[in-house]
């Protein structure tokens, strides 16, 4: 039986492993002077998150929660200074706005809110900038986090923009 595996399978393959490669090399060489083996085993699983993040062998999510946990099998960090980055309020505030975007998105609201806009609006590139201005002046006082306002109008400036036919990317 003969395996094959696809380009990007094998991207994601040879990027793993290049991963794993790199955080055994930092665990099994002897740190320079000043550095500690803790330092060490941190930098290197560090490097292999993002090389794996880079060759998308995983999301980049699980890649950064398999650094963490590496950390503390490790023994570079201990549980509690390994996860302090998801303990804090502001991931918590954008987890829930990533959470509301997501959710208008999937449920519909968000071309109904699209639609909305451009139709109060001349179809030009102004109208539609100054649309986007507007609904962020009414939502301003209404979310307090700068981040959640990011979170949540940059799904539906999206959005607006795929009701014009803006590909990904275009300027």
């Amino acid at each position: 039986m003969v395996f094959e595996m696809s380009k990007k399978g094998i991207k994601k393959l040879v990027g793993f492993i290049l991963g794993v490669v790199i955080a055994a090399g930092f665990i099994l060489v002897s740190p320079p002077a000043g550095l500690s083996r803790e330092a060490m085993v941190a930098l290197g699983f560090l490097i292999a998150a993002v090389v794996w993040m880079v060759f998308e062998t995983m999301p980049d999510y699980v890649a950064m929660m398999a650094m963490c946990s590496c950390w503390v099998v490790f023994g570079a960090a201990d549980t509690k200074t390994a996860f302090a980055t998801f303990s804090n309020n502001t991931f918590w505030l954008l987890t829930g706005a990533l959470a509301i975007g997501a959710g208008t998105a999937s449920s519909g609201l968000l071309n109904r809110i699209s639609l909305k806009m451009m139709s109060l609006f001349p179809a030009t590139h102004k109208g539609q900038c100054a649309a986007l201005l507007t609904t962020g002046l009414v939502t301003g006082p209404l979310i307090p986090s700068t981040t959640a306002k990011a979170g949540i109008m940059g799904p539906i400036a999206r959005a607006i923009g795929d009701k014009f036919g803006y590909g990904n990317k275009t300027t």
